[in-house]
């Protein structure tokens, strides 16, 4: 039996899951099997903190503004800056009546490390950590790469990676890269995955290219004038109406 193995940094956090919904997509999406598989194709991972974050590109450095939430690792908002030589600052928005000693002016960037594993490599791009690594089955790989479906501003591109997690165990958590444009800002927080990760088989398909064939035509041309029969044909109000033909369909 194939398990697949997800071993989870922080024990309380989020887990990753699968949801066949994504915000801001229309309520008829959610009568479009195909798309609702596409979002169900892989987990959604969260981010390794309990903070809220806000992550803006200007030009030569990325600035990092964190808030902190019910069990955070640092109790007050900063700002770090991260400059593309690799050096950084940070600079704790603590309020007067804190007593802070040089320790805590340290604890801040080692606060934003667990969450940001790689900054400005390449130039604009962020590595941000998820609270998990998963081990997969002999034979079968991760996929890490941005959210399906997920529209809402603000998103990144998302860089899509393959990783051999059956036997490589080289990082400490999933890793999702998203690389910002200038100005372009990124949210992180407990409840919004910053990734998904889909599992594959190693052994690649032989593709076979063939000419489109008749029966095939013939084929498609029925399964179309089934979909749209009057019994497959559903309708709400103010809704363009849908077919269940191939809901009803699908194989498990």
């Amino acid at each position: 039996m194939n398990t697949l193995k997800c071993y989870m940094l922080d024990p309380q956090g989020k887990r990753p899951e699968k949801i066949q919904t994504r915000p801001r997509l229309p309520q008829a999406a959610l009568h479009c099997p195909p798309l609702a598989e596409g979002n169900q194709l892989g987990w959604l991972v969260y981010p390794n903190t309990r903070s809220s974050w806000e992550v803006e590109r200007q030009p030569d450095v990325i600035r990092i503004t964190h808030q902190p939430g019910d069990g955070s690792d640092f109790p007050y908002p900063f700002v770090v800056t991260a400059f593309e030589d690799g050096s950084r600052m940070a600079e704790v928005l603590a309020p007067s009546t804190a007593r802070l000693s040089p320790q805590d002016y340290d604890r801040a960037p080692n606060a934003a490390d667990k969450v940001f594993h790689d900054l400005h490599n390449p130039a604009g791009a962020v590595t941000l950590a998820g609270n998990c690594w998963f081990q997969t089955p002999d034979g079968w790989d991760s996929v890490w790469m941005g959210v399906t479906n997920m529209f809402d501003p603000p998103m990144p591109q998302a860089y899509t990676v393959r990783v051999q997690t059956d036997w490589f165990a080289g990082s400490r958590a999933v890793e999702v890269r998203y690389q910002l444009r200038m100005g372009e800002r990124l949210k992180v927080n407990p409840d919004t995955p910053i990734g998904m990760v889909v599992f594959l088989p190693r052994q690649d398909l032989t593709p076979e290219f063939l000419p489109y064939p008749e029966e095939l035509k013939t084929l498609r041309d029925a399964q179309i004038a089934e979909k749209y029969q009057p019994d497959n044909m559903r309708g709400h109000n103010q809704m363009t109406p849908f077919s269940v033909w191939y809901l009803r369909n699908k194989r498990p």
